[in-house]
């Protein structure tokens, strides 16, 4: 692997003898892994994300710490990501000053990326490797569980029969509210152990305002869909927030772009996610993390008391 890194990066780290985990700097604060010379030299540093938050301000403290500690030679930092975060990331690469960059030499790869090449590398080693080809497919489905398969997405919006999609879907759904919790620090309500034909959500999260206690969530429903909408919903649950919750949200959401999409069925709030096919693949999730996130910031607009 050390050879994989070297050529994406274009820097010699054949000194790197050792790799550590989760070192703790305090100009950086913790670095997920690094690869070390034999004096303990961060040559490499890789910060691993899935959906927690990464800004151009991390990504110059990473740089400032390593070049503190290495001082002169070659030095490489690995920022991994999902799919569709590495537009994003490299856009947050190009943001950084010609200062914060420094001698450094940055590479942003997908998660699968690496993964192909380390089984690359597995592959190449004696039958003893069983082992590390085991761990490999594990690891592949923990990924896989954290990221999308964004063709999946860009048909299903498309109009192509999500329903043959929709383990991909599901999928989508789950990163999508993963991202929203951790972007947001919100608590997480109940999970959905046996998720429903109709609407398949990952759990629930606590809405901002209008009322303490409501919770919304995420889904797929096929309801919706089969009338010719979007298979992609926010559902604002009736039983959550008290007996004012559905009254305020539609109040504040009738003011806004979104009204004419709602829907009210159940009792429960609806309002559709609509993704234009025109999206790119890569930024499917952002796209819709930031219409829900616009959803939110219009009921976010102070407290009612609750009954």
């Amino acid at each position: 692997m050390i050879e994989f890194f070297s050529r994406r990066l274009d820097i010699d780290l054949s000194a790197v003898s050792q790799f550590r985990t989760e070192v703790i700097h305090p100009e950086a604060g913790r670095t997920d892994i690094e690869g070390q010379d034999p004096s303990g030299r961060p040559l490499l540093i890789i910060e691993a994300k899935f959906a927690a938050p990464l800004t151009d301000g991390q990504i110059a403290r990473y740089l400032s710490a390593q070049e503190m500690a290495i001082g002169a030679g070659p030095q490489g930092l690995v920022l991994l990501v999902p799919d569709w975060r590495v537009e994003l990331t490299r856009g947050l690469v190009a943001n950084l000053d010609s200062a914060a960059l420094g001698s450094s030499s940055i590479d942003v790869l997908s998660w699968f990326e690496v993964l192909d090449a380390i089984e690359a590398v597995a592959m190449r080693m004696p039958q003893g490797s069983r082992s590390l080809l085991a761990d490999l497919v594990q690891l592949r489905d923990l990924v896989m569980r954290r990221t999308v398969d964004t063709k999946v997405v860009s048909a299903a919006i498309a109009g192509a029969e999500w329903q043959e999609r929709r383990d991909g879907l599901e999928r989508f759904v789950d990163v999508v509210t993963q991202t929203l919790a951790d972007m947001t620090g919100v608590a997480r309500g109940p999970q959905i152990a046996n998720r429903s034909y109709a609407f398949a959500p990952a759990y629930y999260l606590r809405a901002p305002g209008p009322v303490p206690g409501t919770y919304y969530a995420v889904g797929l429903d096929a309801d919706f869909s089969s009338a010719g909408l979007t298979p992609l919903w926010i559902r604002f649950h009736k039983e959550t927030g008290g007996r004012k919750a559905v009254k305020e949200i539609r109040a504040r959401l009738g003011e806004s772009r979104f009204s004419s999409g709602m829907r009210f069925e159940g009792g429960h709030v609806w309002v559709p996610i609509d993704l234009p096919p025109d999206v790119a693949a890569g930024r499917l999730v952002e796209r819709a993390v930031s219409d829900i996130r616009e959803v939110l910031g219009l009921l976010d607009s102070g407290e009612i008391a609750a009954d």
